[in-house]
Order: C-alpha cells, then sequence, then structure tokens
C-alpha cells in the first residue's frame, strides 16, 4: 500500500497554517468540490456554453480527480489540508512530459488548484515549491507550466519564464473568452 507522505506544514501570510500531503484517495471528493467551486466564481464561466461547462465538471468531477491523480506518470499529487479545519485547500499534480520545443523531459505541471478563501496567501507560490523540491530530486532539470491571463503573472512572479504562446483556441474566440496559452519553464 502506498504511503501517503506529509511534505510539510506551510504558514500562510495571514497566519494560518496548512500541511502539504501526498494526495489520498478519499481526498478526491473533496478536490473536486473546491476546483468546481473555483470554476463556477472565476469570470469566463458565464461565458462558456453548457457543453463546456459540463465539460470541464467531468474532467473535474470525483472521477475525473482520482484518474488524474492515478495517472502512472504523476511525480507529484499533493494537497494541502489546512490545520484548524482539516479542509483541503489547495492541489498541485506535476506529470513526467517532454518539452515542446527541444524534446527534453520535463516535470511538467498540469494542474494548480487552491480554494477562494485561501488565495493570495501564499499557497499557490508554496504548492508550485513544494512540486519543484520533488522534480528535483527525481532528476528533472525544469518544469513547465501552461497559463492564460492572471496565472501567466502568477508563474512569472515564480521565476517561470515564457517560451512559447500559442493562439487562441478558436471556439474559444467565437465566444469573445480571451484564450492565449504560454508555455512557461524554470530551471531546477
Amino acid at each position: 500500500m502506498k504511503e501517503f507522505r506529509e511534505r510539510g506544514t506551510v504558514t500562510l501570510h495571514d497566519g494560518r497554517k496548512v500541511v502539504v500531503r501526498d494526495i489520498a484517495p478519499g481526498d478526491c471528493s473533496a478536490v473536486s468540490a473546491m476546483v468546481i467551486d473555483n470554476f463556477r466564481h472565476a469570470g469566463n464561466f458565464d461565458r462558456l456554453d453548457d457543453a463546456a461547462r459540463r465539460a470541464y465538471v467531468q474532467a473535474n468531477s470525483i472521477e475525473g480527480v482520482r484518474e488524474a491523480s492515478a495517472h502512472p506518470d504523476n511525480t507529484a499529487c499533493l494537497v494541502a489540508v489546512d490545520v484548524d479545519t482539516g479542509s483541503i485547500v489547495g492541489y498541485r499534480l506535476v506529470r513526467r512530459g517532454v518539452h515542446r520545443l527541444d524534446g527534453q523531459a520535463v516535470a511538467e505541471g498540469k494542474r494548480l488548484h487552491v480554494a477562494r478563501s485561501f488565495t493570495g496567501q501564499g499557497l499557490g507560490a508554496a504548492l508550485v515549491d513544494v512540486s519543484a523540491q520533488s522534480a528535483r530530486r527525481c532528476g528533472y532539470p525544469r518544469m513547465t507550466a501552461q497559463a492564460s491571463g492572471n496565472s501567466r503573472q502568477f508563474f512569472e512572479k515564480l521565476g517561470f519564464r515564457c517560451v512559447l504562446e500559442q493562439a487562441q483556441n478558436d471556439v474559444l474566440k467565437q465566444r469573445s473568452i480571451e484564450s492565449l496559452i504560454a508555455y512557461l519553464e524554470k530551471p531546477l
């Protein structure tokens, strides 16, 4: 049986403490609820059609989180747990990947979610840092991320640099949704 290892305790900017640990099977429901809550309160939610909303909700359903978290190429699948309440307030998923420009092996940041009540407190940065430490221990020289809008600025503040910008998604563009995606990397 897999051991669900604690990766450390983080004190956030407002003084709250969270424990970062490997995800456990019983965490998938709470992660799903947090991610879907974030999505429903995001600015683009109302601009998506019903099919797009259903697809996102399905991908982040309990089963969707379970499948993503159990993928054999994962190098880190972490949750952050509020010490005071025991609630899951963050989720980070990193996989083995191949760099889009040079074909070299990289740690590929796939998902990063922070509960709305914990945004702006340093939790996202802490989850990226813990996952980067794990990737470094696994021998990866770089970590990549795909980002758009504010998330691009977030990753750039953490030392990632943009190495490729992808054209907008035509389907989203027709709905007046900006979707220029930046491919970023950071040396580990």
